[in-house]
């Protein structure tokens, strides 16, 4: 009676790993933010027939970067791609995807508030109504073109 070993197959694992890098283009006079790194890696399972040979591979599992919160300037807005966020969002990937870069910028916010109080008179003997204040907070953009000029936004 021939016997065989209790463990024919061997198992493995292939990884690769791709990365999101998050690149501030800082305004110049302000202090440096240090670029994020966000990992993800893909897993493909690996089995090896001891007896044969034969190595059978699973399918590429999918990863993903998590969302992430951008850093932030006080005073400025920051943009990707030309739009004003705040947060990366969460990405699913799929094998074959490839590491990327994303490049943030900064423009220029404007904060102002008006605060206008009512003060009400009334004749005499009669009941006055107490004060009413009511504050506006404005914010706009301001940034400046390859010529030089300034631009406000809304």
């Amino acid at each position: 009676m021939s016997s065989f070993p209790e463990n024919t197959t061997s198992k493995n694992q292939n990884k690769e790993a791709i990365t999101r890098t998050i690149h501030y283009n800082v305004p110049e006079g302000e202090n440096s933010i240090s670029d994020q790194v966000q990992s993800a890696t893909f897993v493909q399972d690996v089995t090896t027939d001891l007896m044969t040979g034969k190595v059978t591979t699973g399918e590429w599992q999918p990863a993903s970067f998590d969302a992430i919160d951008l850093t932030q300037i006080p005073d400025w807005t920051s943009l990707v791609d030309g739009k004003e966020t705040k947060q990366l969002p969460a990405v699913d990937l799929k094998y074959g995807d490839k590491s990327i870069t994303v490049e943030v910028t900064f423009t220029k916010t404007e904060n102002k508030e008006a605060t206008r109080t009512i003060h009400y008179q009334v004749t005499e003997g009669q009941a006055a109504k107490d004060d009413t204040v009511q504050t506006v907070a404005f914010q706009r953009t301001v940034s400046t073109d390859e010529n030089g000029k300034t631009n406000y936004g809304a």
